[in-house]
């Protein structure tokens, strides 16, 4: 198991690495207006996708992370970053385990949060962590429905994303 997380945060790395590349690149470029008005509907869903990543990412940010404004500040990084922002919070999560933790179960250990040694911390806590798992029990089921809504639209108005104009496009 301790390979096991070895090989995530590399893995992690590797791709927080890739994304801020690719944000560098967009940034520097400006993107190409061309595809992004071929896109425009495909654009939107990819938009709703990534809004529905950062909200499913800020609960679990919020339930792991133990202060509002570190979770906070996690959010709004997550939030104008993207995959970046998120694949950097798994890695820092990878980063902060024990070698126990790694050796018995890495992913275990990185999506729960650690246990609180005060009595009242762990109780207030646990009053937030039930709030955070029952909102998102609630918001995961609509927030899939609308992502699917999402992309059947952009499917049946603007057709599939791979087609010539686009493959041709300067």
């Amino acid at each position: 198991m301790a390979l096991l997380a070895t090989r995530l945060t590399a893995l992690y790395s590797a791709l927080a690495s890739s994304f801020g590349v690719i944000l560098i690149w967009t940034l520097y470029t400006g993107g190409n207006p061309v595809l992004l008005e071929i896109y425009k509907p495909w654009l939107r869903a990819a938009v709703a996708e990534l809004e529905i990543n950062c909200f499913t990412f800020a609960l679990w940010t919020v339930y792991k992370e133990s202060s509002y404004v570190y979770s906070g500040i996690w959010i709004f990084f997550m939030f104008w970053t993207g995959s970046l922002g998120t694949c950097s919070y798994i890695l820092v999560q990878f980063l902060k385990l024990s070698p126990e933790e790694s050796a018995e179960d890495p992913i275990y250990h990185v999506l729960l949060r650690h246990e609180r040694k005060n009595y009242e911390e762990q109780k207030a806590a646990g009053k937030r962590c039930r709030l955070v798992v029952a909102a998102t029990r609630i918001a995961y089921p609509i927030l899939g429905c609308l992502l699917i809504a999402t992309v059947v639209y952009a499917a049946m108005t603007d057709g599939s994303p791979f087609r010539k104009e686009v493959l041709l496009a300067p």
